[in-house]
């Protein structure tokens, strides 16, 4: 009687294991590809976020790239729980690398209230050497389509990465609540280990 378990009890941890796996592997990330404008590139994010807003700057200039995904775009945009943004411009005399871009972007962050860099590191994003910075902020500015732009009181967790690319300067970030900073983490190697540069 022992016998004739021992197959299907092998067949069933067969199948658990095969449900488990493609389960969370092919449903949880879903691929974002963009063959337009001045960057063409690829990554993979968690699937409960969803595309919000795609900019390609300036039809003409076409100075600049920017991918907004939000968890809950269409219920508030304004009060989203994270969000991925990635920005790509062309560096030009003001600015001539993602160094000083980024001392430029802390500079103007610096001052908001609750301001704190918590972590600064070398990060390789596509092959490329840039630069992470993780901080804080206790406030948030957002776009609300009933009031514009104004700052409301919530703690924020922000990981971003500046680097450079055919004379381009590279953002991507994840941020989001406070109480989702290990997410965040999670979702921004996810976005960070799977980005591609598409020529």
């Amino acid at each position: 009687m022992r016998r004739k378990w021992k197959p299907l009890l092998l067949i069933l941890l067969l199948l658990v294991s095969i449900i488990g796996i493609s389960g969370f592997s092919c449903s949880d990330y879903k691929t974002f590809t963009l063959k337009k404008g001045i960057a063409h590139l690829s990554f993979r994010y968690p699937s409960r976020y969803e595309i919000y807003d795609i900019d390609l700057g300036d039809i003409y200039l076409g100075a600049s790239t920017t991918v907004d995904l939000y968890t809950e775009p269409l219920k508030n945009p304004a009060f989203h729980d994270a969000q991925i943004c990635i920005y790509i411009y062309k560096t030009d005399e003001n600015v001539s690398n993602s160094n000083e871009d980024m001392e430029s972007y802390i500079a103007s962050w610096s001052r908001a209230d609750g301001f704190k860099i918590m972590e600064r590191s070398s990060v390789t994003v596509a092959g490329i050497q840039g630069t992470q910075i993780v901080y804080y902020r206790a406030s948030h500015l957002i776009e609300d389509i009933h009031y514009g732009m104004h700052i409301i009181k919530t703690p924020v967790i922000v990981r971003k990465v500046f680097f450079d690319y055919n004379h381009q300067i590279w953002r991507i970030s994840v941020m989001g609540h406070e109480s989702l900073a290990d997410t965040i983490k999670a979702d921004f190697i996810h976005v960070i280990d799977t980005f591609k540069i598409l020529n």
